[in-house]
């Protein structure tokens, strides 16, 4: 996120929904969802439901399927930018 035209760090960036994981690591949804039903990804603090979509965090996809082939460009690319000056 963006602050005054400045990178913040927030404890999101790290979150991706796994429909935006699975493509970043080329993985199909349910081999994510998967993984959180055996455990593998433990529910409630490495994987959660926000409505009806799974959230997962990226360092519990990344230990579970290896490094993110995509880089972590995947999840900076859907920050959102606010603020006066942020870049365009």
């Amino acid at each position: 996120m963006y602050y005054d035209g400045i990178l913040v760090e927030t404890p999101f960036d790290a979150l991706l929904d796994i429909d935006t994981a699975g493509r970043a690591c080329f993985l199909r949804r349910g081999a994510i969802q998967e993984a959180i039903e055996s455990g593998k990804i433990q529910k409630g603090t490495e994987a959660r439901m926000c409505g009806t979509q799974w959230i997962v965090d990226v360092n519990a996809m990344i230990r579970e399927f290896g490094p993110v082939p995509m880089g972590p460009e995947i999840w900076r690319s859907r920050r959102t930018r606010t603020g006066s000056g942020a870049p365009a």
